[in-house]
């Protein structure tokens, strides 16, 4: 009971289903519906594409690494939103801009005043509901952390997070939420849940209470920041959260993306979810975890002691478990 109360609302999301902030089916205040004429435009988009190509939907399929039965949904409904690495995998098949693609997809709307101003809202803890990521998407994160864990030669847990970030070149720094210091130093330009965020102290502190940021990953500079206010026994957690992003190809992209552009709230909830999903990997080492854990009757004292050995905290073994 200790240990919980120290741990307190720690982040799930260890396994296929990603508990995480999502919009739910209604609009939220302040954030622009896509336009369906958006959405016409990029099924009709991929249609010419694919034929400008000669691809059939099958060879387009293979060629992407997508579903034939999800690029067929895209050319003819209108209300279907696709999955990031759908939009990536697309993208990188007919050297088109993600930002822009995203945009069609109804992923992420045009920056107006109202949208600056009402974009930290967009996500509340309070908003949530389970997604489910999906089999080529899980796929694909399942891969990068087996690439990574085959790169620090298949370690016997727990993963020393410093070797990882060793391997990946990433730096870890701290920030704190009474002082903003370190982001002024470190920090010219931030993009956080798709919002540009200036180098001014108040809007900085502002957006990172507003959205309850116990971490941030600037992929231009491969810097993952930490709250150093954070109870020690979360830190894990979050620092490979943030991993998480810089091993998915498609985030890159989106973090990154066009200052004219703000990612969607549920678009931002669905690669918060990914990333969830790629952290639990790698601090479970993949398929290690559930070997170990089927080895005995299932038992809090057996999920202690896979806390232990895995270096993570109750909650999330129990959640993996």
């Amino acid at each position: 009971l200790d240990r919980a109360a120290r741990e307190g609302a720690d982040v799930i999301g260890a396994g296929l289903v990603a508990r995480d902030p999502v919009s739910d089916s209604r609009p939220i205040a302040g954030t622009p519906v896509p336009r369906e004429e958006a959405r016409i435009a990029f099924g009709r988009f991929i249609n010419l594409m694919r034929r400008q190509r000669g691809f059939s939907m099958e060879r387009l399929a293979e060629e992407a690494e997508l579903d034939a039965s999800e690029l067929l949904v895209i050319e003819s409904d209108v209300h279907y939103i696709p999955e990031p690495r759908t939009v990536y995998r697309l993208a990188q098949t007919f050297s088109v801009s993600q930002q822009r693609l995203m945009q069609l997809a109804g992923l992420s709307a045009a920056n107006d005043s109202g949208l600056s101003q009402e974009a930290p809202t967009g996500c509340k803890a309070g908003q949530v509901k389970n997604i489910q990521l999906g089999t080529r998407t899980v796929a694909d994160i399942d891969a990068q952390v087996v690439k990574v864990l085959r790169g620090l030669g298949n370690p016997e847990p727990p993963i020393d997070l410093a070797v990882v970030r060793d391997l990946l070149r990433l730096d870890r720094q701290y920030y704190s939420t009474t002082d903003d210091g370190l982001l002024r130093e470190t920090v010219s330009k931030l993009k956080v849940a798709g919002l540009q965020i200036l180098m001014r102290p108040t809007l900085l502190r502002e957006a990172v209470q507003s959205l309850s940021l116990k971490a941030l990953y600037l992929p231009d500079q491969k810097r993952i920041l930490i709250d150093k206010d954070l109870p020690k026994l979360k830190h894990r957690w979050n620092e490979a959260h943030e991993v998480g992003h810089d091993i998915i190809p498609w985030h890159e992209g989106m973090m990154l993306g066009d200052t004219e552009q703000t990612l969607t709230p549920t678009c931002h909830a669905i690669m918060e979810a990914e990333a969830n999903y790629a952290a639990g990997q790698l601090l479970f080492l993949a398929d290690r975890f559930r070997s170990e854990a089927c080895d005995s009757e299932p038992s809090l004292r057996h999920v202690r002691d896979l806390s232990e050995r895995f270096g993570n905290t109750m909650t999330s073994t129990l959640w993996r478990f």
